[in-house]
């Protein structure tokens, strides 16, 4: 069946009600789309809504806009696109203002020209979300198109009452300049709330703020991040570099996702640049923000820049991509990511990513963690007693019915068919982990020096303790690298080469 094709600078949203995701536009690497696309979380399967929606009677293809989804009222809606440098001259400039009715499946024109109407001009990559218990959506910075390419303007922060159509401007730049002489330069606002582009920006439903964070402003990357109170109108900065303080690296189009009722905010990174560096870099990383103690969690890094390791892992894990898109779902506790442009494609080559991934955060209790790591250390046990051999397998067999088993979480389909495999050791030796051992024999080298050959004795194995072979050496050291994977980071050495 069709599914979106590949893009960078698209929109999605989620109706978590229904359970669908919808997807809008983007740029493909030589032209804006104007497809809008549905995805069934029920079905786990792609609706296309419409190839063409200015066809359909909706907004022209775009890109670098943005599109949100109010509960209340069941409508989608969409402001903003990117318009070249060399097209400005010859196109429309007015910012339109589109809705899209998700019951009833048509599309209306709100506005024309939202500046007339006492909104924000044409803009993109801006910022948009709803409170739908007010009925109120909120639109935060972007950078404004004009028919100058060389001035670059900032748009401030606008409240959108839904059922009056009456837009309303918080602040801005220009409103803010008087009080601590910011005229649009690289300086801070009076409040330290500067307007920017490719940010991200999160509503909080319990406690009614907006969490606004990254993005650039004219060649700077930010890593601040500041809490602006819907009902008392007042910003207040929380970190003015949070890279300095455990979090991520100052970044441009990172995609932010909140899970108000766990407190927290996650973050899948995106360009970025580093204090020492001079260029913009891609890696993949996701981070966790608690709203609570207000600490950073690193919860997943992948520094690779191989293209032959991405190509070989691309149904295994995301590579590193920016200008992708991320949403989540409370009702499943899942994030889903599409698309985007891929890490090595910097230079502005026309590669694009049509890939859409489900994530789910597994939180394991102390007792499972414990648990998990006595079943790796037993399990490396008893392959070691069953490559002996001989006499030494009926020690082996009650070692796996008694000691192994008792780790064993036979409710897990995974980890109780691993269990039931082991037994062929008992059979065929090490022969059935002759594969594993020879693809962590590479990884192996590096420590051989260390083991040197000095004996490692292994609780109930005391017949096999003697010096250990290639494939237990190969053995232990996954055993360690797994053992590993069940502390925080920061308590494990790097994985990045020194």
């Amino acid at each position: 069946y069709l599914t979106p094709g590949k893009r960078g600078g698209h929109q999605m949203c989620i109706d978590e009600e229904a359970g669908r995701i919808f997807l809008f536009g983007g740029w493909d690497g030589e032209r804006d789309l104007a497809d809008f696309w549905c995805y069934d979380l029920n079905r786990q399967q792609w609706d296309c809504i419409s190839m063409d929606t200015q066809s359909d009677g909706g907004p022209d293809a775009r890109s670098c806009h943005k599109i949100c989804f109010d509960p209340k009222t069941r409508c989608l809606f969409t402001l903003g696109r990117y318009v070249d440098v060399d097209s400005r001259p010859n196109v429309n400039l007015e910012g339109d203002f589109w809705k899209y009715d998700t019951v009833n499946g048509f599309w209306t024109k709100i506005s024309n020209n939202t500046q007339l109407d006492g909104g924000p001009e044409l803009i993109y990559d801006h910022q948009m979300v709803v409170d739908s218990e007010r009925g109120v959506m909120y639109v935060f910075g972007g950078s404004t198109i004009g028919p100058d390419p060389s001035q670059t303007m900032y748009s401030g922060l606008y409240a959108y009452d839904i059922a009056t159509n009456v837009w309303r401007l918080l602040f801005s730049d220009a409103t803010l300049a008087g009080a601590d002489g910011d005229r649009g330069g690289a300086g801070g606002s009076s409040n330290g709330l500067r307007s920017r582009i490719g940010h991200s920006m999160l509503l909080n439903p319990l406690s009614r703020e907006l969490y606004i964070f990254a993005g650039q402003r004219h060649k700077d990357y930010l890593s601040d991040m500041h809490v602006y109170d819907l009902d008392t109108g007042a910003a207040q900065e929380v970190s003015g570099d949070y890279s300095r303080q455990g979090g991520p690296e100052a970044g441009f189009t990172q995609r932010a996702a909140l899970d108000a009722d766990r407190g927290e905010f996650y973050v899948l990174s995106g360009l970025h640049r580093d204090r020492h560096a001079t260029h913009d870099t891609v890696k993949s990383c996701l981070w966790c923000y608690s709203l609570r103690d207000g600490r950073w969690v690193r919860l997943y890094h992948n520094a690779n820049t191989s293209q032959e390791y991405w190509a070989r892992m691309a149904d295994v894990e995301p590579r590193p991509r920016y200008a992708h898109q991320l949403v989540h779902c409370r009702e499943r506790s899942a994030l889903y990511l599409f698309g985007g442009n891929p890490g090595d494609a910097v230079d502005g080559s026309a590669a694009r990513l049509d890939d859409f991934w489900e994530m789910t955060l597994i939180r394991p209790n102390p007792a499972t963690i414990l648990r998990r790591g006595l079943f790796q250390v037993r399990r490396q046990q008893f392959r070691e007693l069953a490559e002996g051999g001989g006499n030494g397998a009926i020690g082996a067999l009650a070692f796996l019915r008694g000691p192994v088993a008792a780790a064993v979480d036979h409710a897990d389909p995974a980890e109780s068919d691993e269990f039931r495999r082991l037994s062929s050791l008992l059979v065929f030796g090490g022969a059935t982990d002759a594969a594993a051992a020879a693809a962590r024999a590479t990884a192996l080298a590096p420590r051989r020096a260390a083991w040197g050959t000095e004996p490692v004795a292994v609780a109930g194995a005391e017949a096999a303790a003697d010096v250990p072979t290639d494939s237990r050496l190969a053995g232990r050291q996954a055993l360690y690298d797994n053992l590993l994977a069940l502390f925080p980071l920061a308590m494990r050495e790097p994985k990045d080469d020194l």
